[in-house]
């Protein structure tokens, strides 16, 4: 891709907004409205007072902060001055924050109360130099408020950002198997495919996005909130997601644009005061991140009465498919679109031949989105890109003859059954069929004779009772006798990512000693 045609910059999508619409409101997060104009100048004053603080070009600054004004601020601030984002996950455990500070060694935390009781200043100040408090005060971290009043007034220049080559952010995958790896993206990789989203999406500004999906996350950050910036839409953060305050918020801030995994469109349509709001405002939203039950995109369409969009992408690829606007329900509900612009999709067998359509095999891509490395790890990053540049995904796929492809799931996720492949995304697809599951994940279980065993682990709607032999008899006329799940187990809940995907290494587990989570 030529420079000519690199997307903007983040910061540039923000100068955009600000020459256009100055005084239109750009953010509110419950706490504080803010115009365009007030972003820049805030994050500008921000800017200016990191640099006073020591922090440079290239410095990396770490990110532990809900969806807030101050987090948006921040990420601004660092990109004007051509430092480093790392955005955290609020959530990992102890050790994973450990390894990931140490692993990128940033020059400065913004974090708040909550997450230094979690984790502990003692740990914070041994590996980062300087720790600011935002929205909360402790001994031994500065106070945002008072950063912040250091460089009053003072002008500030942003320094000139190269889209294709400076790096934006490190974000670090969620860590499903494995300590974390920090995924290295620059401005292109995320500001590219968030244009492509909010043309798909045929976003303006006359659009309200709701945004309760983690700005840590690459869904969150570059689906979400660059595609709203692209659009000069107005922007409402939730802090973080309940189901009741998704509503309110629909209905007070008339949203229009609702991006989100699935499990978030199950809970707001099953929550029991749903219909008590006033949701006429939602025109499209976009659901991704995770796999999608095909029973949930007819009744958000036609329940919201909003049109959806299915996406498939990766944190070290970006936004690399998705459906059109006017997709058919059952395109949309079986496929997960086609390839974006200036993206390359093609389907391999395990020596890396392209296969041909209709064919399972490896996705692989090329394109805008496609991360410039791991952080620290030459030897992981080396392992993931064959010798012609293409990145092998680890995921499942076929490609149709009219450029859809159908996700099947991970690769090391396939059953073996007796020698039979078995693709844990279509048995599941099968059971989100029935009314009675709100959520299901199938895994396989290692077993003397067969070689593994199809297990299926079930959480059904509120209020409702089912049993395992009820499932098993509404797949028999669905499924090939060989895929039919070995056993069926019903839980509460069942363990989730941030973004969304079941931690089906801790199913695994749980399954090889005997779950206890059963409920007939």
């Amino acid at each position: 891709m030529k420079q000519a045609d690199a997307a903007p910059s983040f910061v540039e999508l923000l100068k955009r907004a600000v020459a256009s619409r100055p005084t239109r409101e750009a953010l509110y997060d419950g706490n504080r409205r803010l115009t365009y104009e007030q972003l820049d100048a805030e994050s500008d004053q921000l800017a200016s007072a990191l640099i006073a603080q020591g922090v440079h070009r290239g410095d990396r600054v770490a990110v532990v902060l809900p969806n807030w004004i101050e987090t948006l601020t921040i990420y601004f601030a660092v990109c004007k001055m051509g430092a480093i984002l790392v955005p955290l996950n609020p959530r990992y455990r102890l050790h994973e924050i450990e390894h990931i500070l140490k692993d990128c060694r940033p020059k400065l935390i913004f974090t708040n109360k909550e997450f230094e009781q979690s984790v502990g200043m003692d740990l914070i100040q041994r590996i980062v130099p300087n720790v600011v408090a935002v929205r909360s005060e402790w001994n031994g971290a500065l106070s945002y408020d008072v950063l912040m009043s250091m460089q009053a007034g003072r002008d500030f220049t942003a320094v000139t950002i190269d889209p294709l080559e400076d790096t934006f952010c490190i974000l670090y995958t969620s860590g499903t198997t494995g300590l974390p790896k920090g995924v290295i993206l620059t401005h292109c990789n995320l500001t590219m495919g968030a244009v492509g989203v909010a043309t798909a999406m045929r976003c303006t500004a006359d659009d309200v996005f709701l945004i309760n999906l983690p700005l840590f996350h690459v869904f969150g950050m570059g689906s979400c909130l660059m595609a709203a910036l692209y659009a000069q839409s107005r922007i409402i953060l939730q802090e973080r997601y309940s189901a009741k305050g998704t509503l309110e918020l629909i209905e007070k801030e008339r949203v229009t644009v609702w991006n989100a995994v699935p499990s978030m469109f199950i809970m707001e349509l099953n929550h029991p005061e749903r219909e008590s709001f006033d949701l006429s405002s939602l025109r499209c939203g976009l659901t991704g991140g995770a796999p999608v039950p095909p029973g949930l995109v007819e009744r958000v369409q036609e329940v919201l009465n909003m049109k959806i969009m299915v996406g498939y992408g990766l944190t070290e690829v970006g936004t690399v498919t998705q459906t059109l606007y006017d997709d058919d329900v059952e395109t949309i509900m079986t496929t997960v679109g086609k390839v974006m612009d200036r993206t390359k999709v093609k389907i391999v067998d395990e020596a890396g031949h392209v296969l041909p359509a209709g064919s399972v095999g490896e996705i692989v891509c090329k394109g805008y989105g496609i991360l410039k490395g791991y952080y620290n790890s030459p030897e992981e990053t080396k392992k993931n890109f064959d010798r012609e540049g293409w990145f092998h995904t680890g995921d499942l796929g076929v490609l149709d003859d009219s450029g859809y492809i159908k996700f099947l799931g991970r690769k090391k996720e396939m059953i073996i059954r007796g020698g039979y492949n078995i693709y844990p995304q279509e048995v599941e697809g099968m059971i989100s069929q029935d009314d009675r599951v709100e959520a299901c994940a199938v895994v396989g279980v290692p077993d003397d004779v067969m070689g593994e065993l199809v297990c299926a682990v079930v959480k059904l709607r509120p209020g409702i009772s089912c049993t395992e032999q009820d499932i098993l008899e509404s797949l028999k006329t669905k499924l090939a006798d060989y895929k039919i799940p070995s056993r069926v187990y019903f839980v509460e809940d069942l363990p989730m990512t941030p973004s969304g995907k079941v931690v089906k290494p801790e199913l695994v587990s749980k399954l090889k000693l005997g779950y206890r989570g059963v409920r007939t």
